[in-house]
């Protein structure tokens, strides 16, 4: 992806304050769904997912430059980030059935999120912790549910600007999330946004409750590191 096009089409769509109130009703939204479709039909939401499976069949170096610059354009796109980065972990783990069910839906701008399970591990029954308004938790929570996990709880920061989603300080982010798990007791408790400073928070989550916590950042990292220790 050419820098230069990515750039100008978050100019083009996004590039005012009257255009962004447009696709955030004016401010209430981090996550534009009619604007990601938009990208999703330039081949943006899947660019580094294999032409097999619905993608443009690009690399990490695109889809980091499409990230830079939706970033730069302040482009009210923020579930973008986490939907493609998972898609990787499931690229690199998932059977040949998974990738064949979930990757078209993200190539194809159908699914904002995903979330990973195993069967008979105990992981069907989560609760979700999110920086999001609302509106976007049900949208998470219709994903999640599509995959087949049941969305026991779902608790929102309701911050509504992008720059806003890393404000919270890792001791609130975890002192809401011992509150949430306390009350629904879940399997796992996930964590989503790559902005959120979850992964700061984790270790006094999971010793305090006693159940795995799951973060975006951390399965991206887990992912990472697996396929470094592949090409070692």
């Amino acid at each position: 992806m050419p820098r230069s096009v990515a750039w100008s089409g978050c100019d083009a769509e996004c590039g005012d304050r009257r255009k962004r109130d447009y696709y955030t009703k004016n401010g209430t939204l981090v996550h534009s769904r009619e604007l990601f479709k938009k990208m999703a039909d330039l081949g943006w939401a899947g660019i580094a997912i294999p032409d097999e499976y619905g993608g443009s069949g690009g690399g990490l170096i695109e889809q980091c430059i499409f990230f830079e610059e939706t970033s730069r354009g302040l482009a009210p796109v923020a579930a973008a980030a986490s939907s493609q980065l998972v898609a990787q972990t499931l690229l690199k783990f998932g059977t040949e059935e998974q990738k064949q069910a979930r990757l078209p839906l993200v190539a194809s701008g159908g699914a904002m999120s995903l979330s990973l399970s195993e069967p008979d591990a105990g992981s069907e029954r989560v609760a979700v912790l999110t920086p999001y308004v609302d509106e976007l938790n049900v949208k998470i929570r219709e994903s999640l549910a599509s995959t087949g996990i049941e969305v026991i709880d779902i608790e929102g920061f309701g911050i509504d600007d992008n720059f806003g989603l890393a404000e919270p300080m890792p001791q609130e982010i975890a002192d809401r999330a011992i509150k949430l798990v306390d009350r629904c007791e879940p399997d796992p408790l996930f964590i989503s946004c790559t902005n959120f400073r979850a992964l700061e928070a984790v270790a006094r989550i999971e010793a305090t409750t006693g159940i795995p916590v799951v973060t975006s950042n951390r399965a991206v990292a887990a992912a990472v590191r697996k396929t470094l220790e592949d090409l070692a």
